[in-house]
């Protein structure tokens, strides 16, 4: 499995911004929460292994 850049989980997460947007009943509010957290998780130790 090949792994994601720190810019590619910037687009990521503008990405779950914009998935933010249709969800108006915020019905996947909770699932995107965690997945928007796992990102910057990953994007934390990306960085910190530069």
């Amino acid at each position: 499995m090949k792994s994601q850049s720190v810019e590619e989980c910037e687009e990521i997460l503008r990405a779950v911004e914009r998935t933010r947007g249709l969800d108006c009943e915020l019905i996947h509010q909770t699932f995107l929460d965690e997945f928007v957290d796992k990102v910057h998780t990953y994007q934390r130790r990306l960085l910190t292994k530069s």
